[in-house]
């Protein structure tokens, strides 16, 4: 798994890169799979926003998948046209992460920032994996896994 960051600093790559390679094993996906995450600020995030979803308001994370995932394990014979040759993996999209609004979070749901810069970047990559939160079956199925992940990882309310 290969994670490319624009705008992070250390502690958050380190973080971000330990909580999204655990995940990506515990959902059984190839080690093959590469994304960017980007750091934002919320005015970046609200232009983002109202450009691609038509909604004129910031968020916490954005998420842009380059494939039609659904929730399925992740094949080269199903996306050889998503794959960088240069690195041989396949590009699974771009995720957007609002620091500004992640302090503000940790903030409002008391606990540390750390736990919610993991929890919008797994949320955000979950997304790149075709789990969504529209239906209610989804959101709890997508919720789980989120309380999964970061629970065997240590990283608590």
């Amino acid at each position: 798994m290969k994670i490319f960051f624009t705008n992070a600093t250390l502690c958050e790559k380190l973080s971000i890169t330990r909580t999204i390679k655990f995940a990506n094993s515990y959902l059984k996906q190839t080690n093959k799979l590469e994304m960017t995450v980007n750091f934002v600020s919320s005015i970046q995030i609200a232009e983002l926003n109202q450009q691609f979803r038509q909604i004129n308001s910031t968020t916490d994370v954005l998420s842009f998948p380059t494939l039609d995932a659904q929730t399925k394990t992740i094949t080269f014979e199903d996306y050889p046209s998503d794959i960088n040759f240069k690195t041989g993996n396949i590009i699974i999209g771009e995720i957007f992460i609002n620091r500004e609004r992640g302090k503000e979070q940790a903030i409002e749901y008391a606990h540390s920032y750390k736990r919610e810069l993991n929890f919008l970047a797994l949320h955000g990559y979950l997304h790149l994996l075709g789990y969504d939160h529209l239906e209610e079956t989804q959101r709890q199925i997508m919720e789980e896994l989120q309380r999964q992940i970061l629970q065997r990882l240590n990283i608590n309310r």
